[in-house]
């Protein structure tokens, strides 16, 4: 099943990060991310985190000043030393919140020398982040978004990838930027595989919730799924009004093919559960459940038909659902 962080950069950007947190959980994402989350005090962001037992997968490094482009700088020729002080301020932070990688931004930049620059500063962070066990991102950003960015193209981050030989940098993979400017988000996610640290999405053209705009994110979801992947993947995009207004989404998408409504709770009482013949799981109490609403039209002879009834099947420990169940598989 397909697993969703909420990237707090975009969503309920509009209070304070903290009770981003807790908003994120309280809507049934599995992780967060964030840009920028450096005016925040980092004790208060791993309170939320431990209330929630929500997991922080990645962070930016600062962006620079408006005047610079709000980019980043590790590509910019003559910023090499601020460079390295956003790089140290983005790795200890990560460390102090508990994060699992930072995304170090190129900036705008163009040429030879802001490759350099660009691939030595990247050596510089993935030394660095070693210490505290941290994954360094790049990310490709596309043309009408970002003008003038020097990691433009997966073919340019790919390459940058191999050339540095370094196990701790990856490609972060956005699938709105892909879609923006090389489409085949299928093709690219299975080729690149290998290489990627972490996945986002949002529709393309508008970067809106991934169910309008021309790509199916409900069949890249299940590619996503299909390939093995099991880390959240970002929802960065641009809510239209207040966010939780825009997560009809979560109910239809990835979560499972017949468009089950999917819902963690504590047991039930045993007269109101069942075991799952076919798994062979018997109830058991003060486990985690699975509670499944059947669509009316699944016929009374296919083993999912309860009298169209909520449903619920004991979950022996370590034993978890998956999402991907189609009639197929009865």
């Amino acid at each position: 099943m397909v697993k969703f962080s909420a990237n707090l950069g975009f969503l309920w950007a509009d209070i304070p990060l903290p009770a981003a947190i807790l908003a994120a959980k309280s809507a049934g994402f599995d992780a967060v991310e964030c840009h920028w989350p450096y005016d925040t005090v980092a004790t208060e962001i791993v309170k939320a985190l431990d209330d929630t037992g929500l997991a922080m997968l990645a962070i930016n490094t600062f962006k620079g000043d408006d005047e610079g482009g709000g980019f980043g700088l590790s590509a910019v020729p003559g910023q090499q030393a601020a460079a390295r002080l956003a790089i140290d301020q983005a790795i200890f932070f990560a460390a102090q919140i508990g994060a699992e990688a930072v995304h170090v931004m190129a900036g705008k930049a163009v040429g030879a020398e802001a490759k350099t620059v660009f691939e030595a500063n990247l050596a510089y962070a993935c030394t660095k982040a070693l210490n505290y066990g941290l994954t360094i991102l790049i990310e490709p950003l596309n043309p009408y978004d970002a003008p003038g960015y020097f990691l433009n193209s997966l073919e340019q981050a790919t390459q940058i990838i191999a050339r540095s030989g370094l196990k701790n940098l990856k490609l972060m993979f956005d699938c709105y930027h892909v879609g923006r400017t090389e489409g085949d988000i299928i093709g690219h996610l299975r080729a690149l595989y290998p290489i990627i640290g972490h996945i986002q999405f949002a529709s393309v053209p508008s970067r809106q919730r991934p169910d309008q705009g021309k790509v199916d994110f409900a069949e890249v979801f299940s590619v996503i799924d299909g390939m093995g992947w099991t880390r959240p993947i970002g929802a960065e995009y641009k809510p239209i009004g207040k966010t939780e207004d825009s997560l009809g989404w979560m109910q239809g998408m990835g979560r499972s093919s017949l468009g089950l409504k999917l819902r963690e709770f504590w047991a039930w009482p045993i007269s109101e559960r069942m075991e799952d013949p076919a798994l062979k799981l018997k109830p058991k109490l003060k486990t985690p459940h699975i509670e499944i609403f059947y669509p009316s039209r699944i016929p009374r002879q296919c083993p999912l038909y309860f009298a169209q009834r909520p449903c619920c099947f004991g979950l022996q420990a370590g034993v978890s659902c998956s999402g991907r169940l189609g009639m197929n598989d009865l």
